[in-house]
């Protein structure tokens, strides 16, 4: 997965956001909220890590089975998808 390299992950009063830059902010939609967990696979796709690596990560940060995990996290890098904001390789 790659994260578009149009769109930057800030964070504004307490609420993590995707911001479309250049080109891609009069292709989407505004802005796009993130809730917290989102905003941690947001990063760590932004890091060039996997679907694996994210749920072991993640599997072992909230001690949750990674089955779980992966179906989540799975949800979510559709979602984003379906939005433009992260691309297959």
């Amino acid at each position: 997965m790659k994260v578009n390299k149009n769109v930057i992950h800030r964070c504004v009063a307490d609420e993590d956001m995707l911001v479309p830059i250049g080109e891609a902010a009069g292709d989407m939609n505004g802005l796009y909220v993130l809730t917290p967990t989102g905003a941690e696979i947001w990063d760590m796709l932004a890091e060039g890590k996997g679907i694996e690596e994210i749920v072991s990560v993640m599997s072992e940060d909230y001690g949750v089975d990674p089955a779980v995990i992966r179906a989540d996290v799975v949800a979510v890098i559709e979602k984003l998808k379906s939005m433009g904001l992260v691309t297959e390789d």
